[in-house]
């Protein structure tokens, strides 16, 4: 059973950051639309950015989805190990470099990855909640 624990942790990460995006898009249908020009973190911050849900995120936070959605990518489209969209996410989110883990497994710097997860967890539902509370007041 160890063998499958990333799997299992991987899985949850792919879940949740789906969930978030499925959230963001039923609110801004236009949130989806593809653009040469724009990836997931450009247009996440154009919605936080928005009149309504401008004051909703700081910028640490969007820093940590960003390494988030990053992470999840490098899982799904990398067989697991880092790409330099993850290392640009991560100097932007924790302030290191480490370019040197380009090509390596996400394993080496997350070698507690469930904590990462479960603090991604936590602040994806913290952002979700205060979406619901801008909801409500609509």
């Amino acid at each position: 059973m160890t063998s499958s624990d990333n799997q299992l942790v991987f899985g949850h990460l792919v879940i949740l950051m789906s969930l978030f995006e499925s959230l963001l898009i039923s609110i801004k249908p236009d949130f989806e639309k593809p653009s040469p020009k724009t990836g997931f973190s450009h247009r996440i911050d154009n919605f936080f950015s928005s009149t309504n849900y401008g004051t909703l995120l700081v910028d640490k936070e969007k820093e940590e989805l960003h390494l988030a959605r990053e992470t999840r990518n490098c899982y799904i489209h990398n067989n697991g190990n880092i790409d330099t969209r993850f290392v640009t996410a991560y100097k932007n989110a924790r302030g290191d470099s480490h370019s040197d883990f380009s090509g390596k497994s996400l394993s080496t710097v997350f070698p507690e990855l469930f904590k990462e997860i479960e603090t991604w967890n936590e602040l994806i539902s913290s952002i979700s909640k205060r979406i619901e509370e801008v909801l409500l007041v609509k």
